[in-house]
């Protein structure tokens, strides 16, 4: 499953190149694009929770967990906060996403 990793990988340096490029455009046009901002936002707001279980094994996997864990741990605090506090399937849900992760990294 190595070509998993490659092509989240590539979707993850894709997804920042779009949002630079958005934030460059904007700014360039000195417009309030209200509709592309939250398209952006739209578009990141499911990959933000996604994200986690990918990262955490990355990093494990290349030996960064350490140096990673005080960036990580304030970005996915609002995660984990909601974890806590959510109902029971979908902490199964995502509790299987990570399992799932953690047999393919």
């Amino acid at each position: 499953m190595p070509g998993m990793a490659i092509l989240l990988g590539t979707t993850g340096v894709a997804f920042a190149a779009f949002c630079v490029w958005l934030v460059v455009r904007t700014i360039n046009r000195r417009q309030k694009s209200a509709g592309i901002i939250v398209a952006a936002v739209l578009l990141a707001l499911p990959l933000y929770p996604l994200s986690a279980p990918p990262m955490e094994r990355l990093a494990r996997g290349l030996g960064i967990h350490a140096a990673l864990d005080p960036v990580a741990r304030p970005f996915y605090a609002p995660l984990a906060w909601a974890f806590l506090r959510a109902p029971h399937p979908v902490r199964n849900c995502f509790i299987a996403y990570d399992e799932w992760w953690s047999k393919v990294l």
